[in-house]
């Protein structure tokens, strides 16, 4: 496979990993059990992937 499209890879997986942590935050929280580690994951991977588009646009 090729590096560029296995970044594109990635940078989706990333955009999917925050929907799907988001949503399952918002699940658990209208359940009056919020789970916070997944709001922590979404503002983690939410850095991770800002830096990267951030360097790519520099290179």
């Amino acid at each position: 496979m090729k590096p560029k499209t296995m970044q594109r890879l990635g940078i989706l997986g990333g955009f999917l990993l925050i929907f799907l942590a988001t949503s399952e935050f918002l699940r658990s929280y209208r359940l009056g059990d919020p789970k916070w580690m997944y709001l922590v994951m979404v503002f983690g991977m939410a850095i991770v992937l800002t830096s990267t588009l951030i360097r790519k646009r520099r290179s």
